[in-house]
């Protein structure tokens, strides 16, 4: 694999012991656990990992002996909606979802901010080889994650090509999102918009499935507008339209139910 001209030059392969020690230990003060923590099984994996969902993803094209190794310097963390995926944000360490939604969102020199992109189980969060300082990433549920160490993670991806493979078709498929949105932001029209966004995150909910098919919303109404590019007052006049026509029912701010998938479907024109 090509370096980057971005990419952040790795720490000397000497210190990778010491590095990985301070990080766990850092983490475990915080009372985060070491997924090797976990009971072991017969195949020498936590039983965490054995049963975890991740494994359908970017975890299934390690070897056992690669699998080990990245437990034993991984953290697994449990954070409250809202929290900020602070190591990642620094571009130290990778993140795997486990189950919940995380928003990464892209910084202007002002403050300002646009919501660019949601991910889910079984994502990965952090960008091998490239480190972008303006790109901020955000629990919007309550999350479950594995915390990798940069440095573990990008000698995996040299040494594994079928890590190395399933990591560039994830990178198109985030090339097809971000053209999708263009689409959506450059020529639908509101109401396709919002019909478009709520199938989004129909798609993303088959990672933490609700009772009764109900759906709930990661982002209030105001941060749809930002990541649609609406005003706050267009997103409640099309979420209404959508009850009034039985498109929806709308269970609180936060939740609602899709009574009629064609007409939604119809709706963002796909």
């Amino acid at each position: 694999m090509i370096a980057h001209p971005f990419y952040m030059k790795s720490r000397q392969a000497g210190d990778t012991g010491t590095r990985t020690s301070i990080f766990r230990n850092n983490m475990q003060n915080r009372g985060d656990s070491a997924v090797t923590d976990d009971r072991v099984v017969d195949d020498g994996l936590p039983r965490s990992c054995r049963f975890c969902t991740t494994r359908t993803g970017l975890c299934r094209t390690l070897n056992r002996s690669q699998l080990r190794h990245m437990t034993e310097t991984a953290v697994r963390r449990r954070m409250e909606s809202g929290c900020e995926l602070t190591s990642v944000n620094a571009g130290e360490h990778f993140a795997l979802i486990h189950s919940g939604i995380v928003r990464l969102s892209k910084l202007l020199r002002d403050g300002r901010q646009q919501i660019v992109a949601l991910r889910s189980n079984p994502d990965m969060i952090g960008q091998p080889y490239f480190y972008e300082a303006e790109l901020s990433f955000r629990a919007v549920t309550d999350v479950e994650i594995c915390l990798v160490p940069r440095m573990v993670m990008e000698n995996l991806i040299e040494e594994n090509r079928a890590l190395e493979r399933f990591l560039y078709c994830r990178a198109l498929e985030e090339i097809n999102e971000a053209r999708d949105l263009l689409l959506a932001l450059g020529r639908k029209s509101s109401r396709e918009r919002v019909a478009t966004f709520i199938l989004h995150i129909a798609g993303l909910a088959k990672a933490y499935p609700l009772h009764s098919g109900e759906l709930e919303l990661p982002l209030s109404r105001s941060e749809i507008a930002d990541f649609l590019g609406l005003t706050l007052e267009t997103v409640s006049r099309q979420f209404s339209a959508f009850k009034r026509e039985g498109i929806l029912e709308i269970t609180n701010a936060r939740r609602l139910v899709v009574l009629d998938a064609k007409r939604l479907h119809m709706a963002a024109s796909t």
